[in-house]
């Protein structure tokens, strides 16, 4: 009898079509609904369910979004990528060359 040992090893985590850390992110966001809901709880109960379910169902959906636009790793490189700059202006040649030589 074969017994197949580390079979996910390699892929990417997956739930429900959410890779990686777009769960935390949803994760995150179902917290941050329920602490919402328990916060305006003292006020009215109406409002809380309310306003903590638009910001479950924001969250499902923006998840879901961007886990379809960026996958796996994408968010990450495009953030990267902002960091980097178009183009380097050298503005003084003396700053290129040793200071004996100019």
């Amino acid at each position: 009898m074969d017994y197949v040992v580390n079979k996910g090893v390699g892929r990417p985590l997956d739930f429900y079509g959410l890779k990686e850390q777009f769960i935390l992110y949803f994760a995150a966001g179902i917290v941050v609904a329920v602490a919402i809901y328990f916060v305006l709880a003292f006020i009215s109960q109406f409002i809380a369910v309310t306003v903590a379910a638009l910001v479950a169902v924001a969250d499902y959906f923006l998840c879901y979004y961007l886990n379809a636009k960026y996958g796996v790793c994408g968010m990450s490189k495009s953030f990267a990528m902002r960091s980097c700059p178009e183009r380097i202006m050298i503005r003084r040649v003396r700053n290129l060359m040793s200071v004996g030589q100019v």
